[in-house]
């Protein structure tokens, strides 16, 4: 797994040297990917169709924060989670999303809304840089009763990116 996150390292400074941005010039970076491409069209499909969904990408693009949202399972059951795993590389904080994607899009793309709006929360607090502080910062502003972590602000992000989506397919 970390051999993952020092070739994602590689890839960016290589990307940054060829751009030109090693020489001062800006550079723009999606934050918020996947190295799936049937997720990384749901990501896409967000953005051009949920206003909430591509404000949500934007906030993240201006952070120090790579998300990347992958198939997998969570604990407790649960259809999709930001795991509870921060990896430092360099400048980035690296999250990471996972979903179960057997759902309708429109549901899969509503719940990777409401976990990037978790990433946002986690992100904003810049002192957020190990495990031990990742979890110790949803204990004292998201805890639930039963040992999972919500906020009302993701749930209802979930709900207005679904309703922007529109229709199921």
């Amino acid at each position: 797994m970390r051999a993952r996150y020092v070739m994602a390292w590689m890839f960016v400074c290589g990307a940054m040297a060829t751009s030109g941005f090693a020489q001062g010039e800006s550079m723009s970076l999606r934050r918020v990917r996947s190295e799936g491409s049937a997720i990384a069209a749901l990501i896409e499909v967000g953005i051009a169709q949920s206003e909430t969904f591509a404000e949500l990408v934007a906030t993240i693009d201006q952070t120090d924060g790579l998300v990347y949202v992958e198939e997998g399972k969570c604990p407790h059951s649960v259809r999709a989670c930001l795991a509870i795993s921060i990896t430092v590389a360099g400048p980035y904080r690296i999250l990471r999303i996972r979903i179960d994607p057997r759902r309708p899009q429109r549901a899969l793309i509503a719940s990777i809304g409401h976990e990037l709006r978790h990433a946002i929360e986690v992100l904003r607090e810049p002192g957020i840089r190990s495990n031990a502080a990742f979890f110790h910062f949803l204990q004292t502003t998201a805890p639930t009763a039963r040992d999972t972590f919500e906020t009302r602000a993701a749930i209802q992000v979930g709900m207005d990116v679904y309703a922007e989506l529109g229709p199921d397919d």
